[in-house]
């Protein structure tokens, strides 16, 4: 992940541990959900057993807002 430098006009990355939630929504449905949560290294095993749309998610900190990926739709099929 990484941030804006203001001062120079670059992206810098973040420094220390950012933590990330791997959000889901199921179709038809508003709620955002928790599955899994990662530090700077996030690589989670998720099974995905019902078609919605997932996000990551950043919570902020002291000089950054909140932000959150584009969503990504999964669609699964019946065997």
């Amino acid at each position: 992940m990484q941030r804006a430098n203001w001062d120079t006009g670059k992206w810098n990355a973040f420094l220390g541990n950012v933590f990330l939630n791997l959000q889901f929504r199921a179709d038809g449905t508003t709620k955002w959900t928790k599955v899994a949560e990662g530090g700077n290294a996030f690589e989670p095993a998720h099974i995905v057993t019902t078609s919605g749309d997932y996000r990551l998610r950043f919570a902020g900190d002291a000089l950054s807002g909140a932000s959150a990926s584009p969503v990504v739709h999964v669609t699964v099929k019946p065997q």
